[in-house]
C-alpha cells in the first residue's frame, strides 16, 4: 500500500486543479525536454496538452531542438499521460509543478527549478525558514556528534533542516531534527519507490509524517550517479543556507556549495581537526572565504537573524490570504529589499506590489527602512 502524500496540512493551501499534470508527469520521462522546453511550451502553447500534440514545426517555432522534438515523439508513442499520474500516485508521490502553491519558494526563483517535483509527506510553508546540512558518508565521532547538536539545534529553534538522506553527515542530520522535534525534509537522487539508501527506508517514512520527501525523478528512477549532482541544486535552492560539517577535498559536497553560492546563499563550514582528511573540505573553504565559520546552531542563527525563531515560524505560518501579499511577504527577509528587487522575486508589477506592502504594513507585518526598501517585522 503507497505511503501518504500528504501536501498541505491546511486544505486552504491546496492548489485548484491542474488540467495539464498528467502532461507534466508525462513530460519528465520525455529525453531531452528539461526546465528550458517546459518553459518553451508554457510560453507558445495555450495548454501543455497542445505542446504534446503538436507537430514538428509548432515545437521548432517554440523554441524546441532537434533532440527535444524526437524524445517527444517517441515518447508520445510509448507513454500515456493519465497513466502516468495515476502509477505515480499509487506509488505513493504526489506532482507539484513549479505553478503549485505548494512548491517551494525559494527553489522556484533559482536559475534551473525543475517543472516538477514529486512528494511523499507534507511540504509546509515554515519550510522557507530552512538550513541544508550536508557533508560526508563517514563521518568521524566528532563530526557525528557536531552534526546531531547542530541540526537539534536548529530544528529546535524553529529551522527546516534540509538534507540528501545518504549515509553519514545526510542520514545524522535528519536524525537531530526529527529528534528535536522539528520539521526536515530529504531530497533524493532517484523515484520515491527507489530510495536509496535502502537502509534509509525506514528514516525516510518518518520524515514523510512530519516533513517531505521530495525528488524530480518520476517513480521508477534508479539513483544513478550523475543525478546526485543534479539534486544537490535542489538542497541548496531550497535553502536559505548551507553549512558542510565534514567533508574531503573532493568530496561531492562541492556541488551543493557551488549551487548555493550560485544562487547567493550563505555557507557556512564547521572547522575540524587540522589533522582529518573529513575536515579538508570545510578548512578549505573557510581559509578562502567561502564559507563563514560555525561552531553552534546559534551561529548560524545569529547570522541569518533568526534568533526570534518563534516568533518568525509563528508569523510564517499566517501568510497572508491575499495571494499577492502572500508572495510579496514571502520574497522579503532579514535583508533589506527594494521594490523593484520585490517585484522581480515574487514576479508581481510595481502597482499590484506597492498596494500590497501598503496593506502589509498596516498589519504589522513589513516595515519601510528607507527609499520604496523594505524588510519583515
Amino acid at each position: 500500500m503507497p505511503e501518504s502524500t500528504t501536501a498541505f496540512k491546511n486544505d486552504s493551501d491546496a492548489p485548484a486543479d491542474d488540467p495539464d499534470l498528467a502532461v507534466r508527469v508525462a513530460l519528465q520521462r520525455v529525453r531531452g525536454v528539461g526546465p528550458v522546453r517546459v518553459r518553451q511550451a508554457e510560453e507558445h502553447f495555450e495548454t501543455l496538452g497542445d505542446a504534446w500534440r503538436a507537430g514538428e514545426e509548432e515545437l521548432r517555432e517554440a523554441g524546441w531542438d532537434a533532440p527535444a522534438i524526437a524524445g517527444l515523439a517517441d515518447a508520445r508513442g510509448k507513454i500515456e499521460p493519465e497513466r502516468e499520474l495515476e502509477a505515480a500516485r499509487a506509488a505513493g508521490c504526489e506532482p507539484m509543478s513549479w505553478h503549485d502553491p505548494r512548491y517551494p519558494f525559494r527553489l522556484r526563483h533559482t536559475a534551473s527549478p525543475p517543472p516538477l517535483l514529486f512528494a511523499r509527506g507534507g511540504l509546509d510553508k515554515r519550510d522557507e525558514r530552512s538550513v541544508a546540512i550536508v557533508g560526508t558518508r563517514r563521518p568521524t565521532e566528532y563530526g557525528k556528534q557536531m552534526t546531531l547538536e547542530l541540526a537539534h539545534g536548529l530544528a529546535a529553534a524553529g529551522v527546516s533542516v534540509i538534507s540528501g538522506l545518504a549515509h553519514g553527515v545526510d542520514g545524522h542530520a535528519h536524525e537531530a531534527a526529527l529528534d528535536a522535534g522539528g520539521r526536515t525534509v530529504a531530497v533524493v537522487a532517484g523515484g520515491l519507490d527507489r530510495l536509496y539508501p535502502s537502509e534509509h527506508r525506514g528514516l525516510a517514512a518518518r520524515i514523510a509524517e512530519s516533513g517531505a520527501v521530495i525528488t524530480e525523478y518520476p517513480p521508477g528512477t534508479k539513483p544513478v550517479r550523475e543525478n546526485f549532482p543534479v539534486r544537490n541544486r535542489i538542497i541548496a535552492g531550497m535553502s536559505m543556507a548551507v553549512l558542510v560539517t565534514e567533508a574531503q577535498l573532493q568530496s561531492g559536497t562541492r556541488t551543493t556549495v557551488e549551487a548555493a553560492q550560485a544562487e547567493g546563499r550563505a555557507v557556512f563550514a564547521l572547522p575540524g581537526s587540522a589533522k582529518s582528511p573529513q575536515s579538508a573540505g570545510p578548512h578549505e573553504m573557510i581559509r578562502r572565504g567561502a564559507a563563514q565559520l560555525a561552531e553552534s546552531a546559534q551561529d548560524i542563527l545569529d547570522a541569518l537573524e533568526l534568533d526570534a525563531a518563534p516568533e518568525q515560524a509563528q508569523l510564517a505560518e499566517q501568510l497572508p490570504d491575499d495571494p499577492v501579499e502572500s508572495a510579496i511577504f514571502s520574497a522579503l527577509g532579514a535583508e533589506p529589499l527594494h521594490i523593484d528587487e520585490l517585484c522581480r522575486a515574487s514576479g508581481t508589477p510595481a502597482p499590484q506590489a506597492s498596494a500590497a506592502l501598503a496593506m502589509l504594513e498596516l498589519k504589522g507585518m513589513v516595515r519601510q527602512i528607507g527609499a520604496m526598501t523594505y524588510v519583515r517585522r
